[in-house]
């Protein structure tokens, strides 16, 4: 039942793990675009 769990809890890591990842890239290219149009503007 232990490993079981921890089985499910590494999944999970795993998962918060790429959707940190995918935020990240998502941020960046957000912040970019943001960057781009400030120069754009000025």
């Amino acid at each position: 039942m232990l490993t079981k769990h921890a089985k499910h809890q590494k999944e999970f890591l795993n998962i918060t793990v790429e959707m940190m990842k995918f935020l990240l890239r998502k941020e960046k290219t957000i912040l970019f675009a943001l960057n781009v149009d400030a120069v754009k503007t000025t």
